[in-house]
């Protein structure tokens, strides 16, 4: 398919040697052959058609990045966060995860809503050998052999992968997320009570004592510090209530952001965290999540109890 790719993108600039997008798309294209400097040459010539081109300059950041040339593609990235003051492509993320800005506490909005839609239509036909995000979760919670509750908050619950799993389990089901698209998906499993788009923290915030569980997969990996999303999950549950959820693992001594743009977590922070909120550990898993650059991506799954 990439050898097909480019022989199209390289007849449509025979055609039409003013096509910045068929450069960058070309550029894509022998990126992923590893032909790094004839991608390289591509997406230049594609700035110098669009010199001002948000999406060509994340191109070329992100070709240098991947290729060890982090100097370079800096100098790309801080090009494009200027002129995208929202973070929407993440230059500023990138930026961060080379070290050259301070990390952010949590993944932008803008740059979030941007990401999920343009998976959305996509995501639930990932294969399993490749995305297991939601297989983490069901293992957890049979597991634990959770009896029918009365509510449920599927938490960043996306394009409701988990809602037919989740939906004998409980009499409501309610399902909160902040990408419109991701959202549309859902809803045409009529399988939720409620679907809202909203800031989690903010529908946290006003949902005291309401949950008999919260299921999180793959949420916390938008944020870098977790005391404060622990706290309002904490604040959501009733008495005795169960937090299940999915983190990606630091494989470092600390958490921190990694290469493709989310917050990896290890254990001892996680967990002396919880503890100091007031909840206690009843499972802990670790399996791969997904894999990124056929590298695999190891998640923590953890479900705990409030106390």
């Amino acid at each position: 398919e990439i050898v097909s790719a480019i022989k199209f993108y390289e007849k449509a600039i025979q055609l039409k040697p003013d096509y910045s997008e068929a450069f960058t798309n070309l550029g894509i294209a022998l990126n992923k052959t590893g032909d790094f400097a004839t991608a390289l040459d591509s997406f230049k010539q594609a700035l110098v058609l669009s010199p001002d081109n948000v999406e060509i300059l994340m191109s070329l950041g992100k070709c240098l990045k991947t290729n060890g040339q982090d100097d370079e593609a800096a100098v790309y990235f801080e090009y494009a966060a200027d002129l995208d003051e929202n973070d929407i492509f993440g230059a500023k993320l990138h930026l961060a995860s080379m070290a050259k800005i301070k990390t952010p506490p949590k993944t932008p909005i803008a740059f979030l809503e941007y990401f999920y839609k343009k998976r959305a239509k996509n995501w639930d036909f990932q294969p399993l050998e490749k995305y297991r995000g939601h297989f983490l979760i069901k293992k957890a919670f049979g597991k634990i052999g959770i009896k029918k509750t009365e509510a449920i908050l599927d938490l960043g619950c996306g394009t409701g992968s988990l809602a037919s799993f989740l939906r004998p389990k409980t009499k409501l089901l309610v399902g909160i997320d902040i990408s419109p698209d991701m959202l549309a998906m859902a809803s045409g499993r009529s399988l939720y009570d409620v679907l809202s788009q909203e800031d989690l923290e903010e529908h946290l915030a006003k949902t005291a004592l309401t949950y008999d569980i919260i299921v999180a997969s793959a949420v916390f990996v938008h944020f870098l510090e977790l005391d404060s999303i622990f706290q309002l999950v904490r604040n959501s549950l009733k008495t005795n209530g169960t937090l299940v959820f999915t983190v990606f693992e630091s494989d470092q001594d600390n958490s921190y952001l990694n290469d493709f743009l989310m917050y990896s977590h290890h254990a001892k922070d996680i967990e002396g965290l919880l503890m100091k909120i007031g909840f206690e550990i009843f499972l802990k898993l670790r399996a791969v999540h997904e894999y990124h650059n056929h590298e695999p991506v190891y998640a923590l799954a953890y479900v705990v109890h409030k106390t």
